[in-house]
């Protein structure tokens, strides 16, 4: 009877103990999936660019998700019924979390980045295209030159960055290439802005021809060096313009020989040189040095400006064979061939040229 009763126990509890056992494996079943998903999250993270502040956030995802593994091997050196993975759960949902967070931090940041350094392409591709527009036709030094050249290339090779979105590059290179800009920007200024100091000279020459050429019904030429233009006036009414070309190093008044700078004052034409007499197809010969650019070499050469030994030069003429495009007289004035006809035709010996900086302002031309 006994027997029969412990058998009918033992038939009764097996299948509570299995199930039992069965619902408790099935509850601890290993955390894999929930680790494969925060290991998924992190990498998806590591793809992403991030910024100072997303990488805190994707560092603490990180941690986590060590903190989970180092876990998951303290349990599995358990007897199977004694782990408990409820906190190797916790972390890598925490893992995943952060990291998901890390990424839509990183995407604000790098939205707001991108926007900054879009901005940043736009100042200084505007600074790029000012410079072009006023001060194109300055007089630089080689490494000046070069250091133009840097600036433009750094822009260009920030603006390949920012394409393909990184923008920690973008940020280098766009420093690197303001500094450039920046340097010549600033010394072109400072040269323009000492230069157009003797506007009220060029104002008062060029007026004082107009009248003169009204007064005593003349022809008269000025000469405007930064708008690169050559004007004709007859009887104090302007007749014809044309664009011109000039010394190499035409910013400034001329100080001696060789300086490759076109003077600027009142002047004369002293000669008219018929095609066959210049290699410049046809050229008014000016009657420089006058009286005060002598008075000035002689001032330069005391206050020690200029070599003692310089000379103060001559042959400075309006002369055809221009249109190159570039600035490339050792000092005369160039004009294309069918202007220097024209010139030529109207003006004769003793007719007045003036040769000015500018005809407009600092501010006209800067402001």
């Amino acid at each position: 009877m006994k027997r029969r009763i412990l058998i009918w126990l033992l038939c009764a509890f097996i299948p509570v103990i299995s199930g039992a056992a069965y619902i408790f494996i099935a509850w601890q079943k290993p955390p894999v999936e929930e680790l494969s998903e925060a290991r998924l999250g992190l990498t998806e993270a590591e793809k992403v660019n991030r910024s100072p502040a997303a990488e805190i956030i994707f560092q603490h995802a990180v941690s986590q998700y060590d903190s989970a593994m180092l876990l998951w091997q303290l349990e599995n050196d358990k007897i199977f019924f004694l782990r408990d993975y409820s906190q190797i759960i916790k972390l890598s949902d925490q893992s995943k979390q952060l990291a998901q967070a890390s990424i839509e931090k990183a995407r604000s940041e790098n939205s707001d980045m991108k926007e900054i350094l879009l901005q940043r392409k736009k100042q200084l591709t505007r600074r790029i295209e000012y410079y072009q527009s006023v001060f194109k036709h300055l007089p630089l030094s080689k490494s000046q030159r070069n250091e133009w050249a840097k600036g433009r290339m750094l822009l260009q090779e920030g603006i390949f960055a920012y394409n393909k979105h990184n923008y920690e590059l973008t940020i280098q290179k766009f420093d690197s290439a303001e500094l450039f800009i920046n340097k010549i920007m600033n010394y072109s200024t400072r040269l323009i802005e000492d230069y157009f100091k003797s506007y009220p000279n060029w104002k008062h020459w060029s007026q004082s021809a107009i009248v003169n050429s009204r007064k005593h019904k003349t022809y008269c030429v000025i000469i405007d060096k930064y708008a690169r233009k050559c004007m004709l006036y007859n009887k104090g009414v302007l007749q014809y313009e044309c664009d011109i070309e000039l010394g190499l190093n035409w910013i400034g008044d001329k100080k001696h020989q060789g300086d490759k700078s076109t003077p600027e004052g009142v002047y004369k034409i002293t000669r008219k040189k018929k095609n066959g007499e210049t290699i410049y197809y046809k050229a008014l010969l000016l009657n420089y040095p006058n009286d005060d650019d002598k008075k000035r070499f002689i001032q330069n050469k005391k206050k020690g400006i200029i070599d003692r030994n310089a000379n103060i030069g001559n042959l400075i003429e309006i002369h055809g064979r221009g249109g190159k495009g570039t600035d490339w007289t050792d000092g005369c004035i160039a004009l294309e061939d069918t202007d220097m006809d024209i010139l030529f035709e109207a003006c004769k010996a003793g007719t007045e040229v003036v040769i000015v900086g500018s005809l407009k302002t600092y501010e006209e031309l800067f402001k």
